[in-house]
């Protein structure tokens, strides 16, 4: 009774100790955190700009809304002492509330803290909104809080032919650097630029605790994406690595001789394929699964042929043992006196048989070993095939009469000329004439034919008697199969003729076959190219 295959054993793997699932989660991890942090940089990059874009349209929305409020107040106040302390308090007014975000059409999301500047055309500080606030009217077009500063030539130039912005610590009038917006500041007429009006904020203001907040958002982000890529991982790494670790123990068992574990990577599918999936399936393969099943394949194969290596080694000990102990005992028989002379010529032809079948024996190993290493190479020539097959049979002549077996298709041999190894092939046919031989039924036939057909040749040997099993069939050829070991008349088989047979037709570029029906004929039929 066959045992099928065990297959592997569930049990809990400890992956997380694999080096396999480490380099995994290593790799993945590192990756994903360089790659957070090249998104996040480019993102607060992104942000910075836009917030910079942000507030300097803003410094200069509200710079030329000071600039136009200027120039009303130019054109309704023409006395300097007049208007004046009326300019000061309208910059405090308007400073104080675009900084709260109540001005007119200022949202309180676009706040931003600033100083509201006007400037004459050689860059002095004519008046600023923390003039008004300090009780510093008393000197009109000069500002007291910033004598010492003057603005840049180039900016006031620029400033007084049209609105610009950026960042500058505008002549040092401040210690770092600020956004400011500027825009011209028309004479009365409007016509004529006679100065410009600067409004500055601080660079950093409102944009820290906004990016504070994105950053906190983004690491808690990361964070969260980090432990679900981390869990993906682990499992991903599991169904990686399980197999692959399956397949470690199980190569484990395989080294001492037991080949019967198995490895699966996924359940088998309750329901068939569909046509359309199947496809699918054939057109994207799953490596590991291919994996997965040529080793479960390596594993079957092995289990063959250590099953078969055991068999070939019982079978060669076997075939070793009976001839030498038969060969042993006749010739003691002999050199004692035991076997009479009478009867010594006898026992010297058993003998004599024994010992080619020892010959023949080794002579298939050796074959068997040449073969695997590669070193088994033709020596073609030009013969007759036909001439070949009959002088083989004629080594068969003394068991085909024993037998009473009838021979057929000698007559019709005619000339068939081929280009090949001829002792290879003359092992060849030996080999299919003693199997027909062996395993004719008594008063059977044998059938040979030799044919050629365009560039081809053909040979068969049939033979009539029990025949070969379906089930044997595709398996004849293989080195140690031996067809149907349970009966008697295939005991003095190594299972090696076939697999030489086929060997070395296959060498020759041709081919060989196997047809039979039980309780009435096989048949080999084998062709090779002119």
């Amino acid at each position: 009774m066959k045992h099928e295959p065990k297959p592997q054993a569930r049990r809990p793997v400890r992956f997380l100790r694999s080096g396999l699932f480490r380099r995994y989660a290593v790799t993945f991890s590192s990756l994903l955190l360089v790659s957070f942090f090249i998104l996040g940089a480019a993102f607060l990059v992104t942000i910075a700009e836009f917030w910079t874009d942000e507030k300097l349209a803003q410094l200069s929305e509200n710079a030329a809304r000071v600039a136009e409020r200027t120039e009303q107040t130019f054109r309704r106040y023409t006395d300097e002492e007049r208007y004046a302390p009326v300019v000061m308090f309208m910059l405090s007014e308007t400073a104080s509330t675009l900084n709260t975000g109540l001005d007119e059409g200022a949202a309180p999301d676009q706040y931003i803290r600033m100083d509201i500047f006007v400037v004459n055309e050689e860059g002095q500080v004519v008046y600023c909104n923390d003039m008004y606030d300090r009780y510093l009217a008393g000197e009109p077009l000069a500002c007291p809080l910033h004598q010492t500063a003057t603005i840049p030539a180039e900016l006031i130039q620029s400033a007084m032919h049209g609105a610009i912005s950026g960042e500058d610590n505008l002549g040092g009038m401040f210690a770092q650097h600020r956004y400011f917006a500027a825009v011209p500041l028309k004479s009365g007429d409007g016509t004529t630029a006679t100065g410009a009006v600067f409004a500055t904020a601080p660079i950093t203001e409102g944009l820290r605790p906004y990016i504070q907040q994105v950053v906190i958002r983004f690491i808690g982000a990361t964070v969260l994406s980090i432990l679900l890529v981390f869990v993906i991982i682990a499992y991903l790494s599991y169904r990686l690595t399980k197999p692959l670790l399956d397949m470690e123990q199980a190569a484990s068992r395989y080294a001492v001789g037991d080949f019967s574990l198995r490895v699966y990577y996924r359940r088998k599918p309750k329901k068939p394929l569909k046509e359309k999936h199947k496809k699918r399936k054939h057109r994207h393969p799953d490596e590991l699964i291919a994996l997965v099943e040529s080793f479960n394949n390596m594993a079957q194969d092995l289990s063959v042929l250590e099953s078969t290596r055991r068999s070939f080694v019982a079978n060669v000990s076997h075939e070793l043992k009976t001839p030498m102990t038969t060969i042993g005992g006749f010739i003691d028989g002999i050199l004692d006196g035991t076997i009479p002379p009478a009867r010594q010529e006898h026992y010297l032809g058993i003998v004599s048989g024994e010992v080619k079948r020892l010959s023949r024996l080794v002579t298939g190993m050796l074959n068997m070993s040449r073969i695997e290493a590669g070193e088994l190479h033709m020596k073609p020539k030009a013969f007759d095939l036909s001439e070949l097959m009959l002088q083989t049979l004629l080594n068969f002549e003394r068991l085909i009469d024993q037998k009473g077996v009838q021979v057929e298709g000698i007559d019709a041999l005619g000339h068939v000329m081929i280009s090949a190894d001829r002792d290879m092939l003359s092992q060849v046919l030996y080999n299919l004439c003693d199997n027909a031989v062996k395993f004719v039924d008594g008063g059977g036939t044998i059938a040979v034919r030799v044919w050629e057909e365009e560039e081809r040749i053909y040979a068969t040997v049939r033979n009539s008697g029990t025949g070969i099993g379906q089930k044997d069939l595709s398996n004849v050829f293989e080195r140690f199969y031996k067809v149907d070991q349970s009966r008697s008349y295939d005991t003095k088989s190594a299972g090696l003729g076939l697999y030489i047979v086929k060997t070395i037709i296959d060498l020759h570029g041709g081919k060989i076959s196997a047809q039979s029906v039980e309780s009435q004929y096989a048949e080999f039929k084998f062709w090779l190219p002119k």
